[in-house]
């Protein structure tokens, strides 16, 4: 992680404006694409369209090379010509642009990675991308977002619904399927927006991506993780908390841990009324773990249920935590306080700071060969 302190103290009262670097884990998955008329069509009817498409071929030499009768053939041509891809003197205008679709795009397949954030229009970034890797060991990650009652959704099922009507729900797919198969922009321009929907889409998981590490248990350490963050792939993105002023939903929310020190004053037992002082209100301090900064007034409130950023040494921070809140405590006004006892009462507390989706895809779009949603642009 980097900071950039904008105040020129990391122990102000406010909290600094930084850069970050925060890993987001992504999920590779590969999707099958299929034309929804061809997809209705026979394999019979597949070939006489590829063979139209290489030479005009007439009933007798098509009955010659597929090994059918005149009979056997008809219906299919005639099948063929109320589709309107057929006519007298051969394929049609759709009708070859239906052969380009058959070779060059039906039932074809590519790999992708996208993140788990299911509410979010989705960032596609090439199945070989060279900036997806395995995470490092001791680096910042973004952990992936959990239900209310802090389960973790594990079902494959499950995941591969979400992201398929992640991909569905956003009208981006006139965009990102020249995107992923290039043959698209072959294809002559469709006037009807809505194109697009006589594609069907199938989404499965890559079981073997990165299969060099495919054949170690889900309990073996890999590159210095273990459990079920072993070989977790993701990107590197920085981010800044400048950008959390500037922003409007929708956000990616993280939520980063914040140590709430409460100091509270007494008067000792057995201390004369006389010599009693004043005691002072309850002192709230936080330290924010992120920016490295304590600060007075509580910031905005998070769960923990959401993308949480988790630090590879929790105890080094809290001690760093511990001594920057002592530093930072009010001395007492009098020698006369020195007499009250203190309880000191540490509770660890979330910090819910949301970052516009702008700055993420910015952030993505500097990796190169990414589709960002918002502008349908590819970087």
């Amino acid at each position: 992680m980097t900071a950039e302190d904008s105040t020129g103290s990391k122990h102000g009262s406010a909290s600094s404006n930084i850069q970050f670097g925060v890993w987001l884990p992504l999920q590779c998955y590969e999707l099958k694409i299929r034309h929804k008329l061809l997809a209705q069509l026979g394999r019979i009817s597949h070939f006489v369209i590829l063979c139209q498409s290489r030479s005009d071929t007439n009933p007798a030499e098509l009955s010659a090379i597929t090994s059918l009768g005149r009979a056997q053939l008809e219906p299919v041509l005639e099948r063929l010509r109320g589709l309107r891809i057929l006519d007298d003197s051969g394929l049609t205008r759709s009708g070859r642009q239906y052969a380009h679709i058959l070779a060059t795009l039906h039932e074809q397949k590519a790999r992708l990675w996208m993140d788990t954030q299911h509410d979010q229009a989705p960032a596609l970034l090439h199945g070989t991308h060279p900036s997806v890797t395995t995470i490092p060991p001791d680096e910042l990650v973004a952990k992936g977002r959990r239900q209310q009652d802090g389960r973790t959704p594990r079902g494959r099922r499950f995941d591969l619904e979400r992201q398929l009507a992640r991909m569905r729900h956003y009208d981006f797919q006139c965009a990102w399927l020249p995107f992923l198969f290039p043959s698209f922009a072959d294809l002559a321009q469709q006037p009807d927006e809505g194109w697009w929907r006589e594609w069907e889409m199938e989404l499965t998981h890559c079981s073997d991506a990165f299969t060099e590490h495919a054949s170690g248990a889900a309990s073996d350490a890999v590159d210095g993780m273990h459990g079920p963050d072993a070989g977790l792939r993701g990107v590197e993105l920085t981010l800044s908390t400048g950008t959390e002023a500037q922003c409007s939903q929708p956000a990616l929310e993280l939520d980063n841990a914040v140590m709430e020190l409460r100091t509270r004053y007494a008067v000792p037992d057995g201390l004369p009324t006389i010599l009693a002082p004043i005691v002072p209100d309850e002192c709230v301090l936080y330290y924010d773990f992120l920016d490295e900064s304590v600060l007075q007034a509580q910031p905005p409130v998070g769960d923990g249920t959401g993308y949480t950023l988790v630090f590879p040494d929790e105890t080094l921070h809290e001690d760093v935590a511990v001594s920057a809140l002592f530093a930072a405590q009010r001395p007492p006004g009098s020698k006369e306080l020195d007499m009250l006892n203190r309880m000191h009462v540490f509770t660890p507390r979330w910090r819910r700071r949301a970052f516009p989706w702008t700055a993420v895809y910015s952030a993505l779009a500097t990796l190169g060969d990414v589709w960002i949603p918002q502008n349908h642009e590819n970087s």
